[in-house]
This record gives structure tokens, C-alpha cells and sequence, in this order.
């Protein structure tokens, strides 16, 4: 059974790094991605395009208290939690009042029979951390630790989780243990050392997990997206299944073009005697014609695949491009590994990895912003087709269908609309609404 894949990341802005992100969701295979410092609004334009892909985000938007603060260059906060297309994503509320100290998200995650739930923080860390912190994260636990469902409580708290000496550490700790929940072992998750972001479970699925080994040990994979990495997990879970498509392929590089000539002379699509006088009867004798010969020289073959959606600027020379991104990618995990030896061999690593890195997003971004460039360039002519692409690009496209809304509240809603329709109908007959409108 594949196991279902979860992780979470600081990401500072998710507007500017979505295709990014994806590209790190593909290479990692996530079904869960959790986010912090997402500096984004109430109508995000790359929670839309998600959205519109078919992916499912619940997000929780830092609260503006002022209009300087309602500029998202510099809103650093926000969470959201995002799943692929055959994950099930709800709201859970976890508390009555929202915390103050810590921006906080609660969702629960279904996906065949496994159900979890999953609670986002982000303790911004220019603020100290103080006892109303630990209050109102103790709420949060009083109703997290009461569900029945596995419990990832997961976030950037800001706390030296490395420093068991540390106050705040030991309270936050201790905290957590008195809820029976326990923090995963880990590495540094920031690049300039330390421990600030976790991932919390309970304590019996900890000791599971430390006895038999079953999925869900954490990793921690520098993307290079932010100046924190990105904290990887599993869970016991069947992964949602791409639905496949049947489709027939012919192997046209093995085509022979002397062949294909010599059965088409010899045909009677070269032979105007023999066409048949009816329009429609000649295009169904060239069709025929032509699907025979094809069968012959290159017999078409029925293929199952699963398909994968592209982006609309992928081409050819991106195709061609990929090889070098990959060799980019190994070059950079591989630095990304020597880090740990001293002296110049790791400053040659830590040099190497992050040439590799920006190489790595180079070739994409340059790609994506040349391509819709020239599109709104190409479009400006034609109004519809220029708004077309402007739609496209913020995601304003037909959304899925969604599960939020249920048939018998679809269907009131339309007849509660009626029913005002009619009444209102019924009222422009009365004499008393005819004097107020002329009067």
C-alpha cells in the first residue's frame, strides 16, 4: 500500500513561488501540504489557480488591523493547507475565539477509510513568546487532543526546539506532553541552524511508529524555496489513485516515408477515376483509405496511461531543457548532503548547492514569464482572447464542482428564490404598494 504523503513549509509568499511549489509537490509526491507565511489575502490568486487545477485549500489570510498592514508585501503571515485532487479537505473548529499569539488553521484531511486531523500554527518570531502564548495554544490542544483521528499538530513556532535547556523549550514540551502528544525527532530546519518548526503527534502513534518502523518517520528536504526547509512525513493511508485513460499510439519516428508514398500512389486516393462522385462518400474513402495503410506500416497500439496536466508554457524547448534541470537537481541534492563535512570542503558544498539551486529555478521562471508575456503581447488584439489568458493566469477559470454544498440546500435556495419572486409579484397588485410607488 502506497502511504499517503504530508509535509509542511515555511514558504514566505506562495504568490511568487507556486509553480515552485508544485514542481516541489510533483518531485516529492505530497498529498498534504501545509503552509506557513503564505502573505496572502482574502482572494489570493494562487489559492484561485489551485483551486482551479482541482486541488482543495483551506486558508486563513493574516487579519489586517490597519490599512498599512493591508499591503501583502509585507503581511510575512498566513497559513493554508492544500491537497491534491482525491484528498478530502474540511474545515474543523478546534476554538471559539481565534489565538492572537500565533495565527492557527484546523482541517480534517479523508481519503478512503483514513481520516486525520491536522492543526497549522505559525508563531510569528519577532514576538516573545509569553504566557498568553502557551494559553491559548493549550486551548487549542483542549480540543485537538479529544479527536479519535490520528493528530498533526505542525508549524513554525519559533521556539529552539534544539535547546533542551532553554525555558520556552521545556515549557513547550512539557506542555505538550501533559495532552499525551510528543514532538518527532528532527533535524535543523533552518538554514542558518536551529530547530524552530515540528511536527506533534501522539504519543502512541510515536511508540508505534519507533517499534515496527511503519511510515511516518519525519525528513527534512532543503527545497530552496525559503530560508527554512520542508518537513516530510507518511501516514498509514492508500494514496489517491490518478484515474487512467485508454488511448491508441502509433510510433510515428518509425514511420517510413519511401513506404507510405509507394501505398499511396498505389491506392485509389491516386486515382481520380475511381473516386466516388458524393462529397461525404470521398472523405470516408480517403479516412478508410489512409487508416489501412497506417495499419499495415505502423500498427496503432492500445496504451493505459495516467494523465498528467501540463503547464501551458511547457514546450519544446522546455522538454529539451528538462535533462538539464534534472542533472541540476542531483547536483544540488548532493551538495545539499556534503554540507555537514568542515573546513573548504563545505564551503565548496554549500557554493555548489546554491548554484545549483538558482539554476534550478532559473530555467523555469524565465520560461513561465517569457510565455505569458508574449501571450497578453499576442492577445492584445483580440479583446476576448487577451481576457481569456488574463483569466487563465489568475485562476479565474470554471472551478470544480465541490462537495460543500448538498442537493437539498442547492434546492432551496432556488425555491426560497421563487417564493420571494412571487411574493413580491403578489405584493405590486396591492393597492397600498401601488401608492408608495407612485408616490
Amino acid at each position: 500500500m502506497s502511504a499517503l504523503s504530508l509535509g509542511f513549509l515555511n514558504i514566505c509568499s506562495v504568490g511568487k513561488k507556486l509553480d515552485n511549489l508544485l514542481d516541489v509537490r510533483c518531485d516529492c509526491s505530497l498529498d498534504v501540504i501545509c503552509l506557513a507565511e503564505t502573505w496572502h489575502d482574502d482572494d489570493c490568486v494562487a489559492f484561485r489557480r489551485l483551486r482551479a487545477a482541482g486541488y482543495q485549500v483551506i486558508d486563513r489570510p493574516r487579519p489586517c488591523t490597519s490599512a498599512a498592514t493591508a499591503d501583502t508585501t509585507i503581511n510575512h503571515g498566513g497559513v493554508a493547507v492544500v491537497t491534491v485532487p482525491g484528498v478530502n479537505l474540511s474545515t474543523v473548529s478546534a476554538v471559539s475565539d481565534a489565538p492572537t499569539t500565533f495565527e492557527f488553521v484546523c482541517v480534517r484531511v479523508n481519503v478512503g477509510q483514513f481520516s486525520a486531523v491536522i492543526a497549522v500554527d505559525y508563531r510569528p518570531g519577532s514576538a516573545a513568546v509569553t504566557s498568553v502564548f502557551f494559553h491559548e495554544l493549550s486551548c487549542v490542544l483542549d480540543a485537538v487532543a479529544t479527536f479519535q483521528e490520528p493528530i498533526y499538530v505542525v508549524g513554525d513556532f519559533n521556539i529552539q526546539l534544539e535547546r533542551d535547556d532553554d525555558a520556552n523549550t521545556r515549557q513547550f514540551v512539557d506542555l505538550l506532553a501533559s495532552y499525551g502528544l510528543s514532538v518527532l525527532p528532527t533535524a535543523t530546519t533552518h538554514m542558518d541552524g536551529g530547530t524552530i518548526d515540528a511536527v506533534v503527534v501522539r504519543d502512541d502513534m510515536f511508540d508505534v511508529q519507533q517499534r515496527h518502523s511503519v511510515p511516518g518517520w519525519l525528513s527534512v528536504v532543503d527545497v530552496g524555496l525559503s530560508d527554512q526547509h520542508l518537513l516530510t512525513w507518511s501516514a498509514a493511508a492508500r494514496r489517491p489513485q490518478t484515474p487512467t485513460e485508454t488511448v491508441f499510439h502509433r510510433s510515428w519516428r518509425s514511420l517510413n516515408i519511401d513506404e507510405l508514398r509507394d501505398e499511396l500512389r498505389a491506392s485509389s486516393l491516386c486515382q481520380p477515376d475511381n473516386w466516388p462522385d458524393d462529397v461525404d462518400d470521398m472523405a470516408e474513402s480517403y479516412d478508410a483509405v489512409l487508416t489501412s495503410i497506417l495499419d499495415r506500416l505502423v500498427p496503432a497500439r492500445r496504451i493505459v496511461r495516467r494523465p498528467r496536466p501540463s503547464d501551458p508554457w511547457f514546450d519544446g524547448e522546455c522538454r529539451d531543457a528538462k535533462p538539464l534541470t534534472r542533472r541540476l537537481k542531483r547536483v544540488y541534492s548532493a551538495a545539499s548532503r556534503r554540507q555537514t563535512r568542515s573546513g573548504s570542503a563545505a564551503a565548496a558544498a554549500v557554493a555548489a548547492a546554491d548554484t545549483a539551486k538558482s539554476a534550478w529555478y532559473v530555467v523555469q521562471n524565465a520560461k513561465r514569464s517569457a510565455f505569458w508575456r508574449g501571450t497578453i503581447e499576442t492577445d492584445r488584439s483580440s479583446p476576448r482572447r487577451l481576457w481569456r489568458s488574463v483569466d487563465t493566469l489568475l485562476g479565474r477559470g470554471r472551478l470544480p464542482a465541490s462537495s460543500a454544498i448538498t442537493v437539498d440546500e442547492f434546492n432551496s435556495f432556488f425555491v426560497d428564490k421563487v417564493a420571494a419572486i412571487r411574493s413580491g409579484s403578489a405584493g405590486a397588485s396591492d393597492p397600498t404598494f401601488t401608492a408608495v410607488r407612485q408616490g
